[in-house]
């Protein structure tokens, strides 16, 4: 058995994966905060989930193709000292195509006052009627009002806007594409302002409310589609709460790229054959997503894009976009076919009631997952449903399960028109589901009420809330969300035991080696890891961590995961470990920190790597806790930045980072201490900084380890989230 991690940098490849965006979550009634792993929500009255009954029932003529019109509403929410700068490139992009006769566009974009200068800086909230020019630095469209500040982040605002564009520029269909961070079935939308000092939110409910008025304002029959530029948003949850006001939708399962859609490129394509249908607009966002963004195609701004990692060498557009690709997803979903999709998961449900829930469990565990925005010391809730499925397939060998998931993966494909992933997410088929493990599910701030509460129009439309219901209390269908006295053993939770670690030699040079065996006992083992630490006055310091790879690798479409031989009813150990300080370089100098294992994979070129941290912004001095992606496809370079800024003490939002010359990354150290039961506690400080500039960043092993006290140790993860850990000492002279 071996570890996964490389063990030196190989040569630095010119090209560079630029950033993606997370999302903000809140909901109302819930006071947390996310303060290394823990969110805290601000209270917010969030009042009636639906406006009055939309007229669903009234008549209208069908658009002739050969005539019909467009109306293109954009919602930029821009007002976001990261998000700013992207935002106004894509309105830039947007003017490069223009309203026609047949195809007008307008925009509201909101502007931050902390970060992009551009355009004069302004920094109020605008309305637009875009028209043609190929300038990509200035907005020259025609300025339609300026509304002073507003809180973009209400849904009265949005109310406001739509109802405005749908009255002042009639057509025969209608499209909404909301630009800002996402955070999946919570929503997203944040806007922190002078009007609120706290910012504000668009809940998924918000976001219906604002749609069911606008249709019972306007009286317009629906939107023909609602486009959510953010990330996350792709979830069965999110389109059960669009369905009813619109005919399709186009959203990501991942974290988008900082670049957002290729506007130009799907506007153009409208533009030139406006008979085209709703289907067909879809698509052509999906099939355009990164290719034919005008960041990637556009020689000035792709260099300028690359300059700011420090790449100077030319490199092509193809060239670009395949690396960028790597770990997006997009979907266009049919939301007209979702009460046959929602009547095919009850069908799986059913089913699932059937077979053991440590089957269940498992595949859970392996499914193909998405970023979190919840504590990302569980596992992420956000998973795909058709992965899931199949790996539930393949665990449990159950006829009943197999023939629903026939029925279930055929209504995915009626829904999901068109999908696109990059081989990072090889398991994502278009829509996730939300399945948290049982302590995030219990969770008094983020659990089942939160939820349940949150996706109440989704909850109307399938059985998913109860099916959770009973895999984590045991309670059927139909009986509402569970108490916590009915709480059950999770079927994931394992009763883990590792036997003493048998360490050869003990003690060892600097560039020595240690070999590691231990027996490990217990069911529902998901993930083992070597992990080590410096002993450093009464402390130890994190000094790595790493997957172990299993006797065998498995996979599910693509999706890896570890098999365990076991002897006796135990997975045996066995594996030698060079200790060796892993480290992050920029052009002048490399520092020591911790590269945390993005998932499991046998694949060397698949792994992804992150590093905890601060980003620091040159110009403002704001330190925002951010982790910092690299992979491993033979150069180790920077692969993205994701931040997770704290707004007022209340509210976490994660999100991408365009990162400028000047700005600097501090590295987290994780510092740990040891209780008397052997289990970890955590701790953290400020580490080593480097600053952006010359080259990208890239990540290695470099050196030899450090001479000192280390603790050694296996670590294992159940198929509930759960660790259980084993150290031995080993010295270094």
């Amino acid at each position: 058995m071996t570890a996964n991690k490389p063990t030196s940098k190989s040569s630095l490849a010119p090209i560079v994966f630029v950033v993606i965006i997370i999302a903000v979550i809140c909901f109302c009634l819930c006071v947390c905060a996310l303060v290394m792993g823990t969110i805290y929500f601000k209270g917010k009255d969030t009042g009636e989930t639906n406006a009055p009954n939309t007229p669903f029932t009234q008549d209208f003529p069908e658009s002739n193709p050969e005539t019909q019109t467009w109306l293109i509403m954009f919602y930029f929410d821009a007002d976001d000292a990261v998000l700013e700068e992207d935002i106004y490139f894509d309105l830039n992009e947007v003017e490069m195509i223009g309203s026609t006769d047949r195809v007008q566009m307008v925009a509201q974009i909101d502007r931050s006052n902390e970060a992009f200068t551009g355009d004069g800086d302004w920094t109020s909230a605008r309305r637009y009627y875009l028209t043609q020019d190929n300038d990509l630095d200035v907005i020259n469209s025609e300025m339609v009002l300026d509304l002073g500040e507003v809180d973009m982040g209400s849904r009265d605002t949005l109310v406001d806007f739509t109802t405005w564009a749908i009255q002042t520029y009639p057509a025969d269909k209608y499209v909404l594409i909301m630009s800002d961070h996402g955070a999946g079935w919570p929503g997203g939308w944040s806007d922190s302002d002078p009007i609120n000092s706290n910012g504000n939110w668009l809940y998924l409910n918000d976001v219906e409310y604002a749609l069911s008025q606008t249709i019972a304002d306007t009286g317009i029959r629906q939107f023909e589609l609602v486009g959510m530029d953010a990330c996350l948003m792709s979830m069965l949850e999110v389109y059960n709460g669009l369905a009813p006001y619109s005919h399709y939708a186009v959203a990501s399962q991942e974290t988008e790229t900082s670049l957002g859609w290729a506007f130009a490129s799907f506007l153009g394509d409208l533009v030139a054959q406006p008979e085209m249908s709703g289907a067909d607009l879809s698509r052509s966002i999906v099939e355009s997503y990164i290719d034919e963004d005008q960041r990637i195609l556009n020689d000035e701004a792709r260099q300028r894009m690359l300059s700011n990692y420090g790449i100077s060498d030319v490199t092509s557009a193809d060239e670009v976009a395949q690396e960028m690709s790597t770990t997006i997803t997009i979907s266009a979903v049919d939301l007209s076919a979702l009460p046959e999709l929602n009547a095919s998961l009850d069908n799986f449900l059913y089913a699932l009631k059937n077979i053991d829930q440590s089957k269940v469990a498992e595949a859970r565990s392996y499914a193909q997952a998405f970023s979190t925005v919840f504590d990302d010391t569980y596992p992420s809730p956000y998973i795909d449903l058709s992965n899931f499925a199949d790996f539930v397939v393949t665990a449990s060998g159950d006829q009943a399960v197999s023939q629903a998931t026939q029925q279930l993966q055929a209504a995915l494909s009626g829904a999901v028109i068109a999908e696109k992933h990059g081989n990072q997410r090889p398991g994502a088929r278009g829509i996730s589901v939300y399945f948290p493990v049982s302590e995030l599910y219990w969770s008094e701030t983020l659990g089942v009420t939160f939820y349940t509460e949150a996706t109440r129009s989704s909850a109307g439309q399938t059985l998913w809330d109860d099916f959770l219901a009973y895999h984590y209390a045991g309670q059927d269908f139909g009986l509402g969300n569970p108490s916590k006295d009915a709480r059950v053993p999770a079927p994931g939770a394992a009763q883990v035991k590792i036997a003493p670690l048998t360490i050869t030699p003990t003690t060892i040079l600097p560039n020595g080696t240690v070999n590691i065996q231990t027996d490990i006992s217990g069911e529902q083992i998901a993930n083992i890891y070597i992990v080590a630490m410096l002993k450093h006055e009464g402390r130890y310091l994190a000094y790595f961590i790493d997957y172990i790879k299993g006797d065998t690798s498995q996979e599910q479409n693509g999706v890896s995961y570890p098999v365990w031989q076991r002897t006796n009813n135990a997975i045996h150990i066995n594996l030698d470990w060079k200790p060796a300080p892993d480290g992050v370089c920029n052009s002048l100098t490399c520092a020591f920190a911790l590269l945390n294992p993005d998932k499991y994979t046998p694949e060397p070129k698949n792994l992804l790597y992150f590093v905890e941290g601060w980003y620091i912004h040159s110009e403002t001095g704001e330190k925002i806790e951010a982790k910092m992606y690299f992979h491993n496809y033979g150069d180790n370079v920077i692969h993205n930045i994701i931040a997770y800024p704290i707004g007022n003490d209340t509210i976490a939002s994660p999100r991408a980072l365009f990162p400028k010359p000047g700005d600097q990354f501090m590295m987290l150290d994780t510092w740990w201490t040891i209780d008397n039961n052997g289990q970890v506690v955590d701790s953290y400080q400020e580490g080593n900084i480097l600053t952006f500039g010359d080259e990208p960043f890239y990540f290695g092993t470099f050196g030899d380890a450090d001479p000192g006290e280390y603790a050694v140790g296996i670590m294992v993860e159940d198929m509930d989230g759960n660790l259980t850990y084993q150290f031995a000492p080993i010295t270094i002279k």
